[in-house]
């Protein structure tokens, strides 16, 4: 039997890599809070919750496949959790009938395996009571597959054959086996045959058993040699019962674990829904697949990391950038573009994990994959230079990417000054979006935005104003870069009076480096392809 809750055509591996760069993915995203309400204390949860938003899907039909799951799952939560919670206690309780079986003795395996078969064939009946109580509910083709598997594959017969095994298995009348004769006269190809429980009463049958028993013969008590031939006699037959036995517990015990792990997933969907809901709005997104228009389009997007660090509602922001594969944002320190970068880039997981977006309507194509560059700190070691670190990063992070990927950069190239680091960003961006990869990018380099800007017309920009500005705080909208970071309301608001007035440097000003002159763009491999 198969579960297929979370793909249409294969259950769910929890033990699989997660993709390079995940960790800066974490990191960058603050994800922690997330993966932590999700997983609530449950390691299976956690794993779970990191497989689906580090390993973003890239077909609509299966993110299509898992909202609809999603929906049911958060319509019909009680069933949900009752099949997990069946699943994995029953799991449990059959490992642990076995879990003290050391020995290779068929015998011992058997009896430990009908015991496990017992359990567990009680946790299949109670599973298929869940699906016959709610099979009218589901919507989804995920769970009307699996109320349609438990109905099916478990019904009435079915079951009723597998407990007669069962107890014809535990060998009422003892073990009966036939041989045949082989070299040396040693018995050999042993077969066990299902003896019927002897008559009752006074019959003919009874009468002829006896005569059949006639030929039979006891082993003395202390005949030790005996009684060894007859246990390894015996086990050489049970062998192949004891072997077929212990892998249909182990095929039973396969697919609770799987209905255990994806079932899970959509229950820490659910609690991350739960703690959301009183910071913002939620909204299953609408996507286009890989490679389509890139148009993407947000209202009231807002951060859930900040939402759930601070358990408050953040301040939320509209996006539009339509045909645009590069997304620039400029603006005010402090102004809230980390946090919107954030934003996309979480959404963008949330989306191609098939699930809610924290905002109240979400568009935009799917990605082939999600990096993040941001800020590092400080070599401690001192092996590195900061800018060294910063492209060494960028090259590992170059030689994973895909065309349709998505990159999101936090204040690249910020280790140099303005003009090389204006330099090099230009190049290293633009070779990026003229690969085919998209890039949310995030500066406070006057020089870089405003070269992008003049390189590439579609490309969408937004602006942080300042704290005290007309739109009021952490609200960013449509702009082109200003050469102003608005640093002096801030100041002001800090100290209460205006920065001191600064002397111009009487020596001649250092010319922007080329990138002919920068070696170091040498090391990022980056190739500048033709602009599409």
């Amino acid at each position: 039997m198969n579960v297929h809750l979370v793909f249409p055509a294969r259950d769910l591996d929890v033990t699989a890599p997660l993709p390079w760069g995940h960790e800066a993915v974490i990191a960058d995203l603050q994800l922690p809070p997330i993966l932590e309400v999700m997983a609530g204390g449950e390691a299976l949860w956690d794993r779970v919750a990191r497989n689906a938003l580090l390993t973003p899907l890239t077909d609509p039909a299966v993110i299509r496949y898992r909202q609809a799951a999603w929906g049911d799952c958060l319509a019909h939560p009680e069933p949900v959790q009752a099949w997990h919670t069946l699943s994995r206690d029953g799991a449990a309780a059959a490992r642990r009938e076995r879990a003290g079986l050391f020995t290779r003795r068929a015998d011992s395996i058997l009896h430990a395996s009908r015991r496990a078969m017992g359990l567990l064939l009680s946790t299949l009946r109670e599973l298929r009571a869940v699906a016959e109580a709610h099979r009218a509910e589901f919507q989804s083709a995920a769970f009307q597959g699996l109320t349609q598997t438990l109905l099916h594959e478990l019904d009435g017969a079915y079951l009723a054959e597998v407990d007669d095994e069962l107890r014809t298995l535990a060998f009422p009348v003892g073990v009966v086996m036939s041989a045949r004769l082989g070299p040396g006269l040693r018995s050999t190809d042993q077969v066990v045959r299902v003896e019927p429980p002897p008559p009752r009463g006074w019959s003919v049958r009874r009468l002829l058993r006896r005569r059949e028993d006639a030929g039979s013969f006891v082993v003395h008590p202390r005949d030790e040699a005996g009684h060894r031939f007859l246990g390894e006699w015996k086990n050489r037959g049970l062998e192949g019962t004891a072997r077929a036995l212990a892998q249909s517990v182990d095929h039973v015990l396969a697919f609770l674990q799987a209905l255990e792990s994806e079932t899970a997933f959509y229950l820490a969907a659910l609690n991350l829904y739960r703690a959301l809901v009183p910071h913002g709005p939620l909204a299953l997104p609408d996507l286009a697949p890989v490679g389509s228009r890139r148009r993407l389009s947000a209202t009231h997007l807002w951060d859930p990391s900040l939402a759930l660090q601070q358990r408050a509602a953040p301040v939320p922001n509209d996006v539009e950038a339509h045909d645009a594969r590069l997304l620039v944002i400029t603006g005010a320190n402090r102004g809230g573009k980390s946090t919107l970068l954030r934003a996309l880039g979480t959404a963008q997981l949330l989306m191609q994990a098939g699930l809610f977006v924290p905002a109240a309507s979400w568009h935009t194509a799917i990605a082939s994959g999600v990096l993040t560059h941001f800020q590092r700190e400080e070599d401690r070691e001192l092996a590195h230079g900061k800018l060294d670190e910063e492209l060494g990063r960028l090259r590992d992070l170059i030689d994973h990417l895909t065309p349709e990927g998505l990159v999101l950069a936090n204040e690249p190239f910020q280790s140099t000054n303005e003009g090389e680091g204006s330099a090099i960003g230009t190049q290293v961006i633009g070779a990026l979006v003229d690969s085919g990869v998209h890039v949310h990018l995030v500066t406070h380099l006057y020089e870089l935005a405003s070269s992008l800007q003049s390189t590439y017309p579609t490309a969408a920009f937004l602006r942080a104003g300042p704290p005290d500005g007309p739109a009021g705080p952490f609200v960013l909208y449509p702009g082109a870069p200003e050469p102003t970071a608005y640093a002096e309301p801030l100041y002001r608001r800090l100290f209460g009076e205006a920065p001191p007035e600064r002397q111009p440097p009487h020596a001649e000003p250092v010319r922007p480096a080329t990138v002919s002159q920068n070696p170091r763009l040498d090391t990022i491999g980056v190739t500048r392809c033709p602009h599409r």
